[in-house]
């Protein structure tokens, strides 16, 4: 038996959209060539929600400048009375995705924040206060740099705030008039983060004061920055990294709120409470750990071919000779992996005739693809075709 979902193809096919001889197949709707590749945001209808409003996710909006939960969602900052305000959007750097939640992939590259900096710079500038909530799960508990989870900055020595993990540690780095330009003469300590573990986090910081709360508790507080946010200057938002690289963080993000004063330990509870009944509807996907020997390569396309798309999935076929962890009874198997990401060659190289080793999932477990550029020139109508998890 073969986990749970199908995707099948419909034969050989010669060319698709880009005239070139490859082919969207599996599951790709022609309405997903609508979409505008360059930003991962969705737009699907949402209830109105007012700034005070205590039952959905983010809870009390109010001081609310920033505003991701995942790339499914509208992402819409809204104004006092319930009035629209700007929509958030962000676009993939580097090899940075989106996972099966729709939130962010981050090992290897960042999503930058479009459209956000001026309004975040004037609201925690005028307030004097800052608070960043995110849900994240840290790939690794060594992690160096400090590696960027948030970060409002623009390169190694100049930044506003960034939140950071060092090794197993969650570290905050403010610009205050005394803390300095780069926020390092004091850096607080702010909880210990788990490999492969989801954590709610909320750091708040107001005259003189640095707060954590880990998954609805209060963890940790702090003195050690003093001072207002006046000497903020012109910076870039962005996730995973730094403005100039060299501080990737490893995990993946999601339920990103940044407002512009602090929030006090029954908030922050309350928002925990909000996001973890969203986490508690989530169901596992079943993951295939086998052995596979290459015998067909979709050969990958030109970056110049898949336009206006910024990445690409091209699909191999593999003989299985050792199914080590789940269930699969089929004797070849159809992967799909990374070849272009961010309009770049992701790198991604295999030999037909060599066994590798391999980490998958049913695509159907992973919406985030749909409107992603496929190929492929399988004709095996009757198998499943599954993504490389590790790619």
């Amino acid at each position: 038996m073969r986990t749970s979902g199908s995707s099948r193809g419909s034969g050989r096919e010669r060319s698709g959209p880009t005239g070139r001889g490859f082919s969207i197949r599996h599951g790709l709707a022609v309405a997903a060539l609508l979409v505008a590749p360059a930003s991962c945001l969705a737009a699907p209808a949402a209830r109105t929600e007012s700034v005070g409003d205590a039952d959905t996710w983010p809870g009390n909006r109010r001081g609310l400048a920033f505003l991701w939960q995942d790339a499914s969602r509208r992402n819409q900052v809204l104004l006092p009375g319930g009035r629209d305000g700007p929509t958030c959007r962000v676009r993939a750097r580097g090899r940075a995705k989106l996972y099966r939640f729709h939130d962010m992939d981050l090992a290897g590259g960042a999503f930058l924040a479009e459209d956000a900096d001026t309004r975040l710079l004037a609201a925690c500038k005028a307030s004097g206060e800052l608070t960043v909530e995110a849900v994240l799960t840290p790939a690794s508990a060594r992690q160096t740099a400090p590696a960027r989870i948030v970060t409002f900055s623009s390169g190694a020595s100049s930044r506003n705030f960034t939140l950071a993990q060092e090794g197993e540690k969650l570290v905050l780095l403010l610009r205050t008039p005394s803390n300095g330009e780069n926020g390092t003469n004091a850096q607080p300590v702010l909880c210990t983060l788990l490999a492969d573990k989801t954590h709610h986090v909320i750091v708040t910081y107001a005259r003189g004061v640095t707060r954590c709360y880990l998954d609805g508790r209060a963890v940790s507080t702090s003195r050690a920055v003093r001072g207002d946010l006046s000497n903020w200057r012109p910076q870039h938002l962005l996730f995973g990294d730094e403005w100039d690289g060299g501080a990737d963080w490893a995990g993946r993000l999601e339920g990103i709120a940044i407002y512009s004063r602090a929030v006090d330990a029954a908030e922050a509870k309350r928002k925990h409470t909000l996001y973890a009944r969203r986490l508690a509807r989530r169901r596992p996907v079943e993951r295939l750990v086998l052995t596979g020997r290459l015998v067909e390569v979709t050969p990958t396309p030109t970056v110049r071919s898949i336009h206006p798309y910024r990445r690409c999935l091209a699909v191999y076929t593999y003989q299985v000779e050792k199914v080590e962890a789940g269930r699969y009874t089929d004797r070849r198997i159809l992967v799909a992996h990374w070849v272009i990401l961010d309009r770049k060659p992701a790198g991604f190289s295999r030999k037909r005739g060599r066994s590798y080793r391999l980490v998958v999932e049913a695509i159907d477990g992973h919406p985030q693809l749909a409107p992603e550029r496929r190929v492929m020139i399988q004709d095996e109508l009757d198998l499943e075709l599954y993504y490389d998890v590790e790619n």
